[in-house]
């Protein structure tokens, strides 16, 4: 029997708990339960988001680096060992300001919206009918 896509995204929504997991014992545990499944699922819309690690400040020193030639980048290594804190701020935040403008430009992705929900498992218990619902329903007209 194949689960319908809704079912499927509500069972993977069940979570459990830490200390559970923290209980169950090492190995391959059999599983046969019968769950009631009741609550509600949310997909929301999709939506763009700026992506930080799009502007990687590595990634454009080491880009800048290579443009340089190897006496360039010793003098630039020099001066970086006794360069004053305060200009360092500053250089930071000019590169903020520019890595900035690059994630609105070229950072911004689609993602998928989210799916939440509130649902609860409960673990059926008891006896467990197999009847379809014509035959529960003789059941009751035979007892009446």
């Amino acid at each position: 029997m194949k689960l319908s896509k809704l079912l499927t995204v509500a069972i993977s929504k069940i979570k459990g708990t830490s200390e559970a997991k923290d209980k169950l014992a090492v190995g391959t545990h059999e599983v046969d339960a019968i769950v009631h499944l009741k609550g509600t699922v949310t997909k929301g819309g999709d939506y763009e988001q700026i992506i930080w690690h799009k502007a990687q400040p590595e990634a454009i020193l080491a880009v800048a680096l290579s443009k340089l030639n190897g006496v360039t980048i010793e003098a630039i290594v020099k001066e970086a060992m006794d360069i004053d804190p305060e200009r360092i701020t500053i250089i930071k935040k000019e590169a903020d300001e520019a890595i900035e403008k690059l994630r609105e430009d070229k950072g911004k992705t689609t993602c998928t919206g989210k799916v939440t929900s509130k649902l609860v498992f409960t673990e059926v218990t008891g006896k467990v009918s197999a009847k379809t619902k014509a035959e529960e329903v003789v059941d009751e007209l035979v007892n009446a």
